[in-house]
């Protein structure tokens, strides 16, 4: 299922995305690796010939584009052949996806540590957000709010996500939701290398999938800023960390590093006291119990 407008597309490029078909593929896209889509792609010798345009705008980004069509086709060794040559930043990308779908979550983390951020981590965080919903599913709720409090998408937090779905551990209608938000980050990526190894804006519509579309100008109509551990104050009260009891809404949220890599992780007030994972590094770590104000004299 690609919900990009393939018309718009060089055609060669289109057939090879629409050889994958029109469902929404599944978690580990390797299982059933498409072997016409390989042919196709041998038999065209040159990412030139590929895109239709000669000379590309980026020769290292045509390559990120046949990765990304090796990728999308289940063939995951031919894909990270190929971002050898792609720029940095998307070399890096791709082999963490690699490294995903192969169930290798740790070493997914460690070679995405090397992307740092990326220009599709805001659309895909809004579409994850819309995607969501009003998620009751305990690990959707929780990726939700980090995304909501960090306005940004948490590719650590996912890769624990796709991780419970890969062992079995989320309900069919979340798996669904892990399954989307994969394809659409697909989509994203795809999208942006195309447009820079071939110089070409893709029409925004097309881009940006039915969920972003309808944020027409996200970033022009941003949430004022919020403490990463509680909901803004009243005007003219004075700060006070203690949550309030009668607030109504969201459970008052607290800020935590990891004592190791110091990545920055919110989780809701009523797990002060408990165990969690670094995201990031995977370190286990107890959320402190809130300090007590010292007894007046």
């Amino acid at each position: 299922m690609i919900a990009l407008d393939v018309s718009c597309l060089a055609p060669d490029v289109a057939n090879v995305l629409m050889l994958r078909g029109a469902e929404l593929p599944p978690l580990q896209w390797h299982d059933k690796p498409n072997r016409a889509a390989k042919q196709m792609l041998l038999g065209i010798k040159t990412d030139a010939a590929l895109l239709r345009q000669n000379p590309l705008a980026n020769d290292a980004m045509g390559r990120a584009v046949r990765a990304a069509l090796y990728l999308w086709n289940g063939w995951l060794e031919d894909c990270m052949a190929c971002a050898q040559e792609a720029p940095s930043t998307e070399q890096y990308y791709f082999s963490a996806l690699c490294e995903r779908h192969s169930g290798r979550p740790n070493d997914c983390k460690t070679v995405m540590q090397q992307v740092d951020v990326h220009p599709i981590y805001a659309p895909l965080c809004a579409y994850a957000v819309e995607k969501m919903g009003l998620a009751t599913d305990p690990p959707l709720k929780r990726i939700k709010g980090l995304l909501e409090l960090g306005e940004t998408w948490e590719p650590f937090a996912f890769v624990d996500l796709y991780e419970q779905a890969r062992a079995g551990k989320l309900c069919s209608p979340t798996e669904q939701i892990v399954r989307s938000l994969q394809c659409r980050e697909f989509e994203l990526l795809f999208a942006h290398c195309y447009e820079v190894a071939t110089g070409q804006k893709l029409p925004e519509e097309e881009v940006a999938g039915p969920a972003v579309r309808r944020r027409s100008k996200p970033r022009s109509r941003q949430r004022p800023h919020r403490s990463p551990v509680r909901d803004s104050a009243a005007p003219n009260s004075k700060t006070d960390s203690t949550p309030n009891p009668g607030a109504k809404g969201k459970e008052p949220r607290v800020g935590i590093e990891c004592p190791k890599c110091a990545y920055k992780m919110v989780f809701p007030e009523s797990c002060r006291g408990s165990k969690n994972n670094c995201a990031k590094c995977g370190t286990v770590f107890i959320i402190p119990q809130r300090s007590m104000p010292a007894a007046s004299s």
